[in-house]
């Protein structure tokens, strides 16, 4: 899909328009993993290209729990490519 914001739009309605662009996307991509694990949606959604904070906003947690995900994620991959096992969590 092509929008093509009109550059003779004043600023308000420009970023009304934007704003609503935001919140169409953030109610795609909540569509887009709905049934997924929280981890799994993390992923997806740090995939598709959105930041931490986006993407605590949309998955309704912290920041800090995506972080500690894409840490752990991160960590578990580079085990897997190692041959390592990862630690177990207590």
């Amino acid at each position: 899909m092509v929008v093509r914001i009109n550059s003779s739009t004043n600023g308000s309605s420009m970023s009304r328009e934007v704003r609503a662009l935001e919140r169409i996307g953030r109610l795609l991509a909540m569509l887009a993993t709905k049934g997924l694990t929280q981890k799994d949606q993390i992923l997806f959604l740090r995939g598709a290209g959105f930041d931490v904070q986006e993407i605590a906003e949309i998955a309704d947690i912290t920041g800090h729990q995506v972080s500690v995900t894409l840490h752990d994620a991160k960590k578990t991959r580079r085990n897997r490519r190692s041959g390592r096992k990862a630690k177990p969590k207590n």
